[in-house]
């Protein structure tokens, strides 16, 4: 079969059964990486979420603290969750807990019961710190928690 053009062709042939079902199959093992590699996961979240962390990550950098933003832990049920900094060589979690953490008694029962049970079950002390939603964490809380912690 003849085309007018290179792109023509591969606009065609992108479209064909056998090239879309190939194409599905790419996308469900990305996203089953994505879903089970902690890393993997840890650092596109990251990636995504580090504008909120700029003011304390400049503080425990400062300081020298051994930390991680978006820390992946599996639990028994073998998925994983994602906490929002850990402090490794202490075994403390942090969760920045929004608005939706004091106000929706639900997701407090369910989502947040079940990370503290994963952080517990192995062996982390989780703190919950009070944030605003979609802002700019401010480096007091850095501060704070180098007060509790060390």
């Amino acid at each position: 079969m003849f085309y007018c053009s290179g792109s023509c062709h591969m606009r065609i042939a992108n479209h064909t059964p056998e090239r879309k079902l190939l194409n599905s199959e790419i996308a469900r093992r990305n996203f089953t990486q994505f879903v089970n590699d902690g890393d993997f996961l840890a650092k596109a979240l990251y990636g995504s979420q580090k504008w909120k962390y700029v003011q304390i990550e400049n503080i425990l950098k400062s300081v020298g603290v051994v930390h991680q933003f978006e820390f992946p832990l599996k639990g028994s049920d073998n998925q994983l969750r994602v906490f929002d900094l850990a402090f490794p060589l202490i075994w403390v979690l942090v969760e920045f807990d929004g608005p939706n953490h004091r106000l929706d008694r639900r997701y407090v029962e369910t989502v947040d019961a079940h990370k503290t049970k994963i952080a517990e079950d192995q062996g982390w002390r989780l703190m919950r710190i009070p944030v605003c939603s979609n802002s700019i964490i401010p480096e007091g809380v850095a501060w704070h928690l180098l007060r509790l912690l060390f």
